[in-house]
């Protein structure tokens, strides 16, 4: 269970990426929960108004159980996940270290849960900036390039080989998207060759 704190921080980050202009699907993905559950939150802030609802008092983990959940979400495969999607998948393979709530604990405790804050934050910020983008300019670009926009203006900085192997596609259309953005003054290319690095403008 996620605490009323964290509850309402959660739905504090979601409407704010919603009021940017992006899809409270798309926001509530991010976080792992879907738009009914924030809905539900929204409407009992408390979370004990569930006919089921009940509270148990949780077993206290040991040390042990502690730093195995921690190398557990560090790991390259769950690293930009967060407890409600971990746990499931580790059932998925015979695994069982806590409760998404324990997770939760544990990620609080030291600092790990700000990710999904951070996450969203920068979600927002993309939509935002996807927005302020001239319609014209926008009109030119085709939707897979749109899609690679909005990818790019989450990073830093990214690479021709960074950017082909998140949208799926081949070194040569990465390279004419990337060309395309570029020309159209969306981002800025520094560096020559396989270096090569793209910023935004």
């Amino acid at each position: 269970m996620i605490v009323k704190k964290e509850r309402e921080k959660i739905i504090k980050y979601i409407n704010e990426a919603v009021d940017s202009g992006a899809r409270k699907k798309e926001a509530c993905k991010i976080t792992g929960l879907t738009p009914r559950t924030i809905e539900r939150w929204e409407k009992d802030p408390d979370g004990n108004k569930r006919p089921d609802f009940k509270r148990i008092s949780p077993q206290a983990l040991s040390e042990k159980e502690k730093d195995k959940i921690i190398d557990v979400c560090t790991q390259n495969e769950y690293k930009d996940m967060n407890p409600n999607e971990i746990v499931p998948l580790l059932a998925e393979k015979g695994e069982y270290h806590g409760s998404e709530s324990s997770f939760y604990r544990v990620l609080r405790a030291i600092g790990l849960l700000k990710h999904i804050y951070l996450n969203l934050t920068i979600y927002r910020h993309s939509v935002a900036a996807i927005k302020a983008i001239d319609d014209n300019i926008l009109n030119r670009l085709s939707n897979p390039e749109r899609a690679g926009l909005e990818f790019i203006l989450k990073q830093e900085e990214t690479t021709q080989s960074t950017y082909a192997k998140h949208m799926e596609i081949g070194s040569r259309t990465a390279q004419r998207h990337l060309t395309h953005f570029v020309d159209l003054g969306l981002l800025q290319r520094i560096g020559k060759g396989p270096a090569t690095k793209y910023i935004k403008s």
